[in-house]
């Protein structure tokens, strides 16, 4: 048994909200999100549309969730089915953050996703009570201004409160895990259940013959740190309940990439992926120019639609010179999907560059004006930035293959 002596005690809570994109559009229409039957979907135009967000009714009596397609909802009247807006959700988001500014210092929220954040609660006892009781208090506060229900889970670090949120309070609303409870709730846990454990370390685990978070708490360290390094060493100590980071101090994250993928709302073929190559292209090193960096990997993934046999396309390529400029970038993936491309429909394309350091490594060449090209390339920069997304397009992005002047005017991939 891990002694805790020494192991950091706080109280944070990891707040959700329920089926938040639905919930939104419920109290926009003036339904209780809890017994409304509603979903949420990309686009109206196209059957096979996902499923962004369904209500709890959805969920329970037609099994219908997120990650479904449209055409799987039943067409009946009591069922509402809306378009996302997802101006709209970022706003009932932020609004919800500062709301709750007024009841914890800024400095002790960590907002983890649109309808998801930590929230360091240490030492706030006297003012709001016990850990449950505050959590009460906050999920009454939202529901009375938002009419969003939310739960929540308490735990001695972040992740003891996000692995009780997903495996206890979903179900129950408010959970409540101890370094004194982890043989009991944290144990019992399937590893693919767990926070931080993804497809593939599962996979590896399971080979080693651990299934449980109590099998996984229980292996030797040694050997996990020699089957993972660093993240077995992680994933040992959260299946025991530790968790030494705190939210006073996480900064910025090391920028180590820039990535931008696309699931396509039809099978392309061919010479159509590659005007949406270039598009990717153009938006992947548009945040490379603007964070000051420059990248010497580029990675290329290209997945086909599920009636296509074949393993998706995932390739590296690494160049002898660090770029941020779309045409580099382009040639590069052009040459992989040339190369790797035997036919077939496709459905996803992702482009990712890494191995970043700062733009001004980038390499004189003596036979193109490496240093033109740049200064072009921040000068469309700065038209996009300040006249819009789409103030600047290739001709290519015009084309019936062209996916950027539609998502131009979108926010993650859905109407905004």
């Amino acid at each position: 048994m891990v002694d805790y002596t020494n192991a950091p005690r706080n109280d944070y809570f990891c707040l959700d909200a329920r089926s938040f994109y639905a919930s939104c559009e419920a109290v926009k229409r003036g339904f209780d999100p809890n017994k409304v039957f509603l979903v949420v979907v990309g686009d109206l135009n196209y059957s096979g549309s996902i499923i962004l967000a369904a209500s709890p009714k959805m969920k329970e009596v037609y099994n219908i969730g997120t990650g479904a397609r449209l055409h799987m909802v039943p067409k009946l009247k009591h069922i509402h089915i809306v378009e996302a807006n997802m101006k709209h959700y970022l706003d009932v988001s932020v609004s919800i953050t500062r709301l709750l500014c007024e009841y914890v210092p800024y400095s002790s929220i960590w907002q983890y996703s649109v309808d998801e954040m930590f929230l360091k609660m240490t030492g706030l006892k006297r003012l709001y009570g016990e850990c449950r009781e505050a959590a009460t208090m906050i999920q009454k506060v939202i529901l009375d201004n938002f009419g969003i229900p939310v739960t929540i889970g308490i735990g001695e670090n972040p992740f003891l409160s996000k692995f009780t949120l997903d495996n206890y309070a979903k179900k129950e609303g408010i959970a409540e895990c101890r370094y004194e409870h982890v043989p009991d709730m944290v144990w019992p846990v399937p590893i693919e259940s767990c926070w931080g454990i993804g497809e593939a370390t599962a996979l590896k685990l399971r080979s080693m013959g651990i299934r449980l978070m109590g099998q996984l708490a229980k292996a030797p360290l040694h050997l996990l740190r020699k089957k993972f390094g660093i993240i077995g060493e992680q994933i040992y100590w959260h299946a025991n309940g530790i968790d030494y980071s705190d939210l006073h101090n996480i900064g910025e994250p090391e920028t180590k990439g820039f990535s931008h993928s696309i699931t396509l709302l039809r099978d392309y073929l061919g010479d159509e992926c590659k005007t949406v190559i270039i598009e990717l292209a153009e938006e992947v090193c548009r945040r490379a120019r603007k964070a000051g960096l420059a990248a010497k990997t580029v990675h290329l993934y290209v997945g086909y639609s599920r009636v296509e046999p074949r393993r998706a396309i995932s390739r590296t390529h690494s160049l002898t010179y660090y770029t941020n400029l779309t045409m580099d970038v382009y040639r590069v993936c052009l040459y992989i999907f040339d190369t790797y491309y035997k036919g077939g429909p496709v459905r996803q394309i992702g482009i990712s560059l890494s191995n970043v350091a700062p733009d001004d490594a980038l390499q004189l060449d003596l036979f193109q004006d490496n240093e033109k090209q740049r200064n072009l390339a921040k000068a469309m920069d700065a038209i996009r930035d300040k006249y819009g997304s789409d103030s600047l397009l290739r001709a290519s992005s015009y084309t019936k293959a062209g996916v950027m002047l539609k998502r131009s005017n979108q926010i993650g991939g859905h109407n905004a």
